[in-house]
């Protein structure tokens, strides 16, 4: 049971270092739907540990219940975010010529969840080495976590803008190879009855053309191809327009679930009423931090 347990986790984390360690290669695997259920997996499992881990330390400025709380918050949280918000993105580009699977996108926006994750991990030390060494600043505390997440928050859009762009242009090249193509002769291994077949409809073909020499034989496919450019300029302005839809769905879950930190002085509360809104509750901070009342 235990080796087990160990192949099992040895294989969800071997999904994410791929990731990491070869970032085309792994986007070009979700393309071509290589072992998507896997990454599925792989990705979700470990982003819910690093979320976890980080969740656990910034509860801890507060006590060991909210401590806990945010442990199971925090990965509640994205993934949340994440299923609230894909429905939109998928199905907006379904309507304007996406052909990717909802699989495929499901797994573009989870690798850009366990960047995140990854990038929250990393930064978990800095955050300890604050609440440990300034544990009287809550405000600033606070507002360092605000700052990290921000920013862990931008590589990740960075990479999921980055996957969505290569699953369009893996649309527009299928759009391109769907397209019909006149039959060439080849002819060696081909039988006779069929090569003449084929020069008989070059020959009148050839007779069309010339009596209508106006019209381009290529029109079809630059209109088949404009169309295309068309509908991947629309999928790149929803998925830009998406990415503040997720921004802002974020940013209204996080403050329905709070408390992540917990104030000082205060007793343990699983959730807080709602109240106020998260801008207001930042500038509050910042003035707090800068010497303001």
């Amino acid at each position: 049971m235990n080796q087990q347990n160990q192949n099992y986790v040895q294989q969800n984390f071997g999904v994410l270092m791929n990731l990491l360690r070869d970032r085309q290669g792994f986007l070009e695997e979700i393309r071509q739907e290589v072992r998507l259920q896997n990454k599925i997996s792989g990705l979700f499992v470990t982003s819910s540990i690093f979320f976890a881990i980080y969740g656990a330390i910034i509860g801890a400025s507060h006590s060991w219940m909210q401590s806990l709380s945010s442990t199971i918050k925090l990965p509640i949280f994205y993934l949340l975010t994440l299923i609230i918000c894909f429905p939109t993105l998928f199905f907006f580009n379904i309507l304007f010529g996406s052909r990717s699977t909802a699989k495929q996108h499901f797994v573009i926006l989870l690798t850009a969840i366990s960047v995140i994750s990854v990038l929250l991990f990393s930064l978990a030390p800095v955050t300890l080495l604050f609440m440990i060494t300034a544990p009287d600043s809550y405000q600033f505390f606070k507002l360092l976590n605000v700052v990290i997440f921000g920013i862990t928050g931008i590589f990740g859009v960075k990479f999921l803008y980055e996957g969505m762009q290569l699953l369009s242009e893996d649309d527009h090249n299928r759009g391109i190879k769907l397209l019909p193509e006149p039959e060439k002769v080849t002819g060696e291994n081909q039988d006779k009855s069929q090569e003449v077949e084929n020069q008989d409809m070059q020959f009148i073909y050839e007779q069309e053309v010339s009596l209508f020499p106006k019209q381009p034989t290529n029109k079809p496919k630059n209109i088949a191809v404009k169309n295309e450019d068309v509908g991947k300029k629309t999928r790149t302005t929803i998925l830009r327009s998406w990415l503040f839809l997720y921004g802002f769905v974020g940013v209204q879950l996080g403050w329905f679930l709070r408390p992540f930190f917990g104030s000082p002085g205060t007793d343990f509360q699983l959730f807080r009423s709602i109240q106020g809104n998260f801008y207001l509750d930042v500038l509050h901070a910042i003035s707090q931090v800068l010497g303001g009342r």
